[in-house]
């Protein structure tokens, strides 16, 4: 008796999603041995891996991968900078569909990764002669003999010439780009051309982000988890493409430096149901625009189901930390800070007692805690607070006692 097997049953949908729930309760390490397992095994743990795969990885090769779902604009664009990307195969997934969480500073730290491997000169025989003459050139200086050939340049031609002008003419080879044979051991995959006369790292990685962006804007479903550390990814490609691919996040991580501010606006439009809000380096708002100010308060007061807030490295931590937490909905569960200063006035955090919620809460920093600054967390009950960590800062004994007494509850 023989049975037919239609992968697109719903039965077929319900033991995918109970799979990956089984995935989820594993170590992410684990996933890549799931790939070895079968086909049915291997493709979910595809699905997980590229759901965010600069979390787990800088690797230049995911860079390589991405760069194959370029259409013909994107390469043509990509081509004006001076880097060529060869025609490649098709894969057998369409890896830029799976994702769903991305991190803009590890995707900064593989694209540079890939430009070290791919578009800078590859690791030739020719270099490892001219390295092998350095060495060589080093002994001989330490040992005060007359030294032999130096390298001068490496650029769009590789040259070897002599300290020494009368060995100039025996001792000088050019060997041109195009002559040169890429080192199986060292680059088995250098493909990609680079044009121009001199090298611009700065242009080649804008250029790598610019199409890259643009490629995730329309393979991509709206993302669920977004780390965001520069204001320029949000002027890449479409506005109203930008807002649905952030329309569903629940994770925001922000640096809040340089041109932040410029981008609250599309913020306050595609974010609108965060669950976790971390914001790094925001600046004191009396330094900025009343009409910007205004609007990141805004952006703060839509986050109705806010659950978890984290504040670091910030100077409104000083001088706006109250406004801060007036506009976090009442509903918070747990509060992170972490600030070299104390915060602004004897009564900056009673505003904490708003957070009937609060389950977890957090203090990092250089300062003390009076019995005033306390007073909030000794004089009110917060009936689900579980855990309190304090790290560097200086307590009073009242403080300490209440502290461990919460904690002792909840062990």
């Amino acid at each position: 008796m023989s049975y037919s097997y239609n992968i697109q049953s719903p039965a077929q949908y319900l033991i995918n999603e109970l799979l990956e729930n089984v995935f989820l309760n594993c170590k992410t390490s684990d996933w890549f041995r799931f790939l070895l397992v079968n086909r049915h095994w291997c493709s979910n743990a595809i699905r997980l891996i590229w759901r965010s795969p600069f979390f787990y990885s800088e690797d230049h090769r995911i860079i390589d991968v991405y760069l194959s779902f370029l259409n013909n604009e994107e390469r043509a664009e990509l081509k004006t900078k001076g880097v060529v990307v060869p025609p490649t195969p098709s894969t057998f997934f369409q890896y830029p569909v799976f994702l769903r969480g991305m991190d803009f500073k590890a995707l900064d730290a593989a694209i540079r990764d890939w430009m070290f491997f791919n578009v800078h000169p590859p690791i030739t025989a020719v270099h490892e002669e001219i390295l092998e003459t350095l060495n060589d050139n080093t002994t001989n200086n330490i040992m005060q003999i007359e030294p032999g050939p130096i390298l001068i340049t490496c650029k769009d031609s590789f040259a070897i010439s002599s300290s020494n002008p009368a060995a100039a003419s025996s001792s000088h080879k050019k060997i041109e780009p195009d002559s040169i044979e890429t080192s199986k051991s060292n680059r088995p995959n250098y493909s990609y051309l680079v044009t121009g006369t001199t090298s611009d790292d700065f242009a080649w990685h804008r250029a790598v982000k610019s199409v890259l962006v643009k490629m995730f804007l329309r393979y991509a479903p709206p993302l669920s988890i977004i780390c965001v550390d520069e204001p320029e990814i949000f002027s890449i490609g479409d506005e109203e493409h930008f807002v649905h691919w952030i329309s569903q996040v629940r994770e925001l991580s922000l640096v809040a430096d340089f041109g932040w501010w410029d981008i609250i606006p599309v913020l306050s439009i595609g974010c609108k149901n965060l669950n976790t809000l971390m914001v790094s380096h925001l600046p004191n708002f009396k330094e900025k625009e009343p009409e910007q100010v205004s609007l990141f308060f805004d952006f703060l007061t839509k986050q109705e189901k806010l659950v978890r807030f984290e504040l670091k490295n910030s100077e409104c931590f000083h001088e706006g930390l109250e406004r801060v937490l007036e506009a976090l909905p009442a509903t918070l569960q747990h509060l992170v800070f972490q600030a070299d200063n104390k915060p602004d006035g004897p009564n900056s955090l009673d505003v904490l007692t708003r957070f009937r919620c609060l389950q977890s809460l957090e203090f990092w920093g250089e300062f003390t805690l009076t019995d005033t600054l306390i007073r909030p967390f000794t004089s009110n009950n917060f009936p689900n607070l579980q855990n309190i960590l304090i790290a560097g800062i200086k307590i009073c004994n009242r403080f300490q006692n209440w502290i461990s007494k919460i904690n002792t509850k909840a062990n």
